[in-house]
């Protein structure tokens, strides 16, 4: 039976993908990187993120900066927009009475503004990590703090990390094709389960709680 839905932010739930690259382009140049045309770009998303940062030439120890960098340029920035169908999606799940999360890298204030902007107002929390690789620490203290099994719990998420996040976490992982990660490397990830549009999350649970 699925209690709680944990869902990535950036990339699953709002379109911030065109923003953090405009972000990424201003940090290219601001520090020296390797500036990348549009369909490099798209093959660099096919690679995980540490092959990324390869291909643009950024050092593995700049990682943390210039992501706490990019937050703060995006709040700089036009509020992003829910991918289409997101809405119906969260008001669908709070129909089933399904807990709705948040756990994100993003900063809390940016995605609390998000929420406000778009009434999405169904969330029952919001986790904010305190890094780029650290999301199967705030699941464990999920489960442990809501007294769940890993089996009542979905993670859903767009990137490869998400899916090693929730490997290690022991929970199902659900990724998203809309997102950052292409969809070559979410199948190499091996995901539980993958969703092309929005509504198949509502239908999955549906399925899963069926079966329960």
């Amino acid at each position: 039976m699925i209690k709680k839905i944990v869902f990535d932010f950036d990339g699953t739930l709002a379109d911030t993908r065109e923003v953090f690259l405009k972000a990424l382009g201003h940090l290219s140049q601001k520090h020296g990187f390797k500036r990348l045309s549009p369909q490099e770009i798209q093959e660099m998303l096919k690679l995980p993120i540490r092959q990324r940062c390869k291909v643009m030439e950024i050092p593995l120890h700049k990682i943390p900066l210039l992501f706490h960098e990019s937050l703060r340029l995006l709040k700089t920035m036009e509020m992003a927009s829910p991918y289409p169908g997101i809405q119906e999606v969260v008001r669908a799940l709070q129909e089933r009475e399904v807990d709705l999360v948040i756990l994100s890298s993003n900063s809390s204030e940016y995605i609390e503004k998000f929420l406000q902007v778009h009434d999405l107002d169904s969330f029952q929390s919001i986790i904010s990590t305190s890094g780029l690789f650290g999301k199967h620490r705030d699941l464990k203290k999920l489960l442990k703090r809501s007294r769940l099994s890993p089996q009542n719990l979905i993670y859903v998420g767009d990137e490869i990390r998400d899916i090693e996040s929730s490997r290690r976490a022991l929970v199902s992982i659900v990724c998203v094709t809309w997102g950052f990660d292409s969809l070559y490397l979410l199948e190499k990830g091996s995901p539980d389960y993958l969703v092309h549009e929005p509504r198949e999350i509502v239908n999955l649970v549906d399925r899963l709680n069926y079966k329960a």
